[in-house]
């Protein structure tokens, strides 16, 4: 297991038991965020539009509503709320 959700074997990830994917560079990043080399998961739902290579948690910004972005997106709670500035 990665955390309390996520988990992988050899050839897969899953959330909650669930299969997500392939694991190629699969990385939990926290808050139900995960990363593999292609797409991005909040809750083990994939993020349909994030960046996998650009995407990271914002701890920086508790205030805004905001607690992930991508090159082109701010998230919160895996909902797009906002273009980048």
């Amino acid at each position: 297991m990665l955390d309390d959700f996520y988990a992988r074997d050899a050839k897969r990830a899953y959330y909650e038991g669930r299969p997500l994917g392939a694991v190629e560079g699969f990385v939990v990043l926290g808050f139900g965020y995960a990363t593999s080399r292609a797409e991005v998961f909040h809750n083990g739902v994939r993020m349909a539009g994030a960046d996998p290579t650009t995407f990271r948690l914002r701890t920086d910004a508790p205030d805004a509503g905001v607690d992930a972005e991508d090159a082109k997106a701010r998230y919160n709670d895996g909902t797009r709320v906002a273009p980048r500035r």
